[in-house]
């Protein structure tokens, strides 16, 4: 019912039905038949950041939005890389959803839980991967055009000893997909 309101609320305005959506998550914020639902839409945010991230350019079809230098390494941001922060657990509302897991569903608590996620594109599709504060600190800062380094005090300001976090979320075991390493120096 929320998308034939959204429909009749908002008609496209464009023929790319690609590009038609992005205000949905907006829409079920004020939804009043959603109001016992507030993680709804976090999840419709997350899953627009899906779409968005699985039609972006691959990584050899555009520029890196950054380039990270790190001893030892260069390691470039794949370009269709993008943080979606959530009040509430999106990611593992929307995963289980997809998986039709309803185990897993049942485990949710659906109250307040603050979380960063990754999106990029992978393959023909886009993967989703959950972040810890020290990790989506520093991202962040890394898209927002800071030095490694200054993203790395960043990245310290949340956590005093960012660097194992750091390593287990994005670089270990053949680093994070959304990362790729350029060259080993």
């Amino acid at each position: 019912r929320a998308a034939a309101d959204f429909a009749i609320a908002h008609p496209p305005a464009s023929a790319l039905l690609t590009r038609y959506g992005a205000g949905f998550p907006r829409f079920l914020d004020d939804y009043a038949p959603a109001v016992g639902l507030p993680y709804l839409a976090d999840v419709a945010r997350l899953e627009w950041a899906v779409e968005t991230a699985s039609l972006a350019p691959a990584a050899d079809e555009a520029a890196p939005p950054a380039e990270i230098d790190l001893p030892g390494m260069r390691l470039s941001l794949v370009p269709s890389l993008a943080l979606l922060h959530t009040e509430f657990p999106a990611e593992p509302i929307w995963r289980a959803v997809l998986e039709q897991d309803d185990a897993a569903i049942a485990r949710i608590d659906p109250g307040r839980a603050p979380a960063t996620v990754a999106i990029w594109r992978h393959g023909d599709g886009a993967a989703v991967a959950s972040l810890g504060a020290a990790s989506a600190a520093f991202l962040a800062a890394i898209l927002a055009g800071v030095a490694a380094d200054a993203a790395l005090a960043t990245a310290a300001s949340v956590d005093p000893d960012p660097i194992p976090v750091l390593t287990a979320e994005i670089l270990s075991a053949g680093r994070h997909p959304a990362l790729a390493r350029d060259e080993d120096e």
